[in-house]
């Protein structure tokens, strides 16, 4: 799994992109693309595919240098009034400016990173932890999980607090959700704390979402404890898979019979919460509270609720809405 002996003190280290991706160590990343599919996984490692390239991934790192590290951005990036294309001059420009070490961004795409920006800073917990002088920013932590010797670079870690910037379609934390699977970020919180472990620092992990259309709210979402069990027993039988050489397609000498999903068969798309939980703001009440299930909600509107009481309270309203004022919570 790579030319690193495992049982090398774990340690905090400085180093470029390039040197990130350059060391043999185990990223998350790398062994999640292992966990969905070993043949990509054999593939990427054998040269047969590169690592891809779009605007959106470019957006992305430019937004990130732009909150945890805006004193390089300006050595990174080059502002570009007009709009990308395939002229002979962009095509110039952009050789030209990438030879300098520099990536072209549009103005427009500019405009909307520092409204974005803005909007992430509003968080107590991301503007506290980038303006701690001892935070930590883009380094990186080498250490051993499971017995095999791994990478994690961290974005943001503040004396106990690990956080990771996520740029996103909705800061909703329901539909974020719907992509730590997809994704593997419960790997990723998984990851990241065990390798803060390594090195001595008990953290949490929070990932700080940021919409990138208007008006780009923004939310802190940190995941259960069931979403890590899950993470580790998945990443356990990563690494066996690995070890034991196992590269063969998912779907080899198989045949996948395939089921109408609820929703293609005319059956009510639910829309409750189901666990592994998040933590919520009642809508009624505004008391923090662990939703599970929904159990509290109300069946005719639809408002996420903490208790029996602020459901009763609520229902009343629901069915006399000139009585609110009346029914408040206290």
């Amino acid at each position: 799994m790579g030319g690193v002996a495992p049982g090398e003190p774990a340690r905090l280290v400085k180093m470029t992109d390039e040197e990130y991706f350059a060391n043999p160590r185990m990223s998350r990343s790398d062994l999640f693309t292992y966990h969905k599919s070993p043949a990509l996984y054999k593939a990427k490692k054998d040269g047969l595919i590169e690592n891809p390239s779009s605007p959106a991934l470019l957006f992305g790192s430019a937004f990130h240098t732009m909150v945890l590290e805006p004193q390089h951005f300006d050595e990174r990036y080059v502002i570009y009034d007009g709009r990308r294309s395939a002229s002979k001059s962009y095509k110039e420009m952009v050789e030209t400016e990438a030879d300098a070490g520099r990536q072209i961004v549009l103005r427009s795409e500019y405009d909307q990173m520092k409204k974005m920006r803005v909007s992430c800073l509003q968080h107590e917990l991301v503007s506290t932890s980038l303006d701690d002088p001892e935070a930590i920013k883009e380094d990186v932590i080498f250490f051993d999980l499971m017995g095999v010797p791994c990478k994690a670079k961290i974005d943001l870690m503040c004396r106990r607090d690990i956080i990771d910037l996520k740029t996103s379609v909705s800061a909703d934390p329901s539909d974020f959700q719907s992509s730590v699977t997809k994704y593997g970020y419960h790997w990723q919180s998984y990851w990241y704390k065990k390798a803060a472990e390594a090195i001595g620092v008990k953290a949490e992990f929070y990932f700080a979402v940021v919409a990138k259309s208007e008006p780009h709210e923004s939310s802190v979402v940190m995941l259960s404890p069931d979403y890590e069990k899950i993470a580790e027993d998945q990443i356990s039988a990563a690494f066996e898979g690995m070890s034991a050489g196992s590269y063969e397609s998912r779907w080899s000498n198989c045949i996948v019979e395939l089921q109408p999903r609820p929703w293609e068969s005319g059956k009510k798309k639910s829309v409750v919460f189901r666990t592994p939980t998040l933590e919520c703001i009642c809508q009624w009440c505004s008391d923090s509270y662990v939703r599970e299930q929904g159990d509290y909600d109300c069946k005719r509107c639809g408002m996420m609720l903490c208790s029996d009481d602020c459901l009763d309270i609520h229902e009343c309203v629901c069915d006399n809405p000139l009585d609110a004022e009346d029914r408040q919570v206290s």
